[in-house]
C-alpha cells in the first residue's frame, strides 16, 4: 500500500506531534552498534524522530523556587513515559496499516556504549541497544534547532510553521543562523558560565524528549 513521507508527516501532524523529520537510514551506518537503529531494525529503510513541545508555564514554579511538581507531571517526565509514547504509538500502527513495519522507540539517552551483559548468541551483540537520541537527531535534520526552540520563541515558532521543512535546505539555511546567534549570545553574556549559561543546558534535557 502506498506510504509517502508527506502521509506520515500529516498524520503526525493529525495527532499533535509539533515536530517530524525523516531520515534516511543510510545516514546511520556508521552509527556505534549499541546506538543504532540498524542492529535491532537491519531492514529498516527510513528513520522517523518526533519531538513534542513542553508547555513554557511549567517551568514557572522552578523559576521562582516554589513549586518543581509541574516538570515532573507535564513537563519532561511525562513526556518521555505518557504523552509522547502515545502519539508514537498511533503513528506506528498509522504506517503499519499501511503494510510496513514501524518499530517504536522509548526515548533513553545512553550516556555510553558500555554493557555488562553477554551476548545471547556468538554472532549478535549485547542485548542493551539503546538508540542515542543524539544520533537520531542528527540524521534526520533535528537536534541543536529543537533545543533552541524550548528557550526561543522565534525559533519554536519558525519549527512549528515549516514542520514539514525541516530536512528542507533552504529552511535549514534560514534557521541556522538563528540558532547559532540564539546560542552566541548566551555565550556571549555568560562566558564563564556563572548562571546564564546554564539555560542551554535545559534545551539539552527537553531534545532528549
Amino acid at each position: 500500500m502506498k506510504l509517502t513521507s508527506e502521509m506520515v508527516k500529516a498524520k503526525a501532524a493529525e495527532l499533535g506531534i509539533d515536530c517530524i523529520a525523516i531520515g534516511n537510514i543510510e545516514r546511520f551506518r556508521g552509527a556505534p552498534k549499541l546506538m543504532s537503529p540498524l542492529t535491532y531494525f537491519p531492514e529498516a529503510r527510513s528513520v522517523i524522530a518526533v519531538a513534542m513541545r513542553i508547555p513554557r508555564g511549567t517551568y514557572r514554579g522552578i523559576e521562582e523556587g516554589t513549586h518543581w511538581h509541574n516538570y515532573t507531571f507535564y513537563s519532561y517526565n511525562k513526556l518521555n513515559s505518557l504523552f509522547r509514547p502515545k502519539k508514537s504509538y498511533d503513528l506506528c500502527c498509522f504506517i503499519e496499516d499501511h503494510g510496513w513495519e514501524a518499530v517504536a522507540h522509548y526515548p533513553a539517552v545512553p550516556e555510553g556504549n558500555g554493557t555488562t551483559r553477554e551476548p545471547v548468541a556468538a554472532d549478535k551483540v549485547p542485548p542493551d541497544v539503546v538508540c542515542s537520541v543524539r544520533v537520531i537527531a542528527a540524521g534526520c535534520g533535528l537536534g541543536e534547532i529543537v533545543k533552541h526552540g524550548a528557550l526561543c520563541p522565534a525559533v519554536f515558532d519558525a519549527l512549528e510553521e515549516n514542520r514539514g521543512r525541516l530536512l528542507d535546505v533552504s529552511f535549514l539555511a534560514e534557521i541556522v543562523p538563528e540558532n547559532i546567534a540564539f546560542k552566541a549570545n548566551v555565550v556571549r553574556r555568560d562566558a564563564r558560565e556563572g548562571g546564564l549559561r546554564k539555560c542551554l543546558n535545559l534545551g539539552h534535557t527537553t531534545a532528549h524528549a
